[in-house]
């Protein structure tokens, strides 16, 4: 329930502008003035549920089929965007499997310690000490 509850949390807080880096900072140094933060009002950072937004938006906007200079500039302004999103989830999932490898680490050592197994021969054994945990859970049935 906590993992679904600080997933939530981090959905609404996330900048889907890409003005923002995944620590929240301003991405102008990183990725240039096309993606600096232009205050509160520039993102819908914090907003979180639903939204009442007076003005059609789509998913994915809609692609221009002109032929002029200002569909090329759309369109490259939307290759730019999709860009600077894959980036900005692909921080999010390595900081993901970093913590996710954090609290397998942490799983072993508690087990380690509980069993008195060196940590490395944990992942090795753990087969055997789950059936032997489900054994001890097992009713005990006595015959008279």
């Amino acid at each position: 329930m906590r993992n679904v509850e600080k997933a939530v949390v981090n959905e609404d807080w996330f900048d889907w502008t890409g003005r923002t880096d995944s620590e929240g900072n301003d991405a102008r140094d990183t990725v240039g003035p096309s993606f600096q933060w232009r205050g509160l009002d520039s993102t819908m950072v914090g907003i979180g549920g639903s939204v009442d937004i007076s003005f059609n938006v789509d998913v994915e906007p809609p692609i221009p089929i002109v032929d002029s200079p200002a569909a090329l500039i759309r369109l490259r302004t939307m290759k730019i965007w999709h860009l600077r999103m894959e980036e900005l989830m692909k921080a999010r999932l390595k900081a993901l499997q970093g913590a996710s490898a954090e609290k397998e680490y942490q799983c072993k050592k508690i087990i380690s310690l509980c069993t008195g197994i060196p940590i490395d021969r944990v992942e090795g054994m753990l087969e055997n000490l789950v059936i032997a945990v489900r054994l001890q859970q097992l009713p005990v049935i006595r015959t008279p």
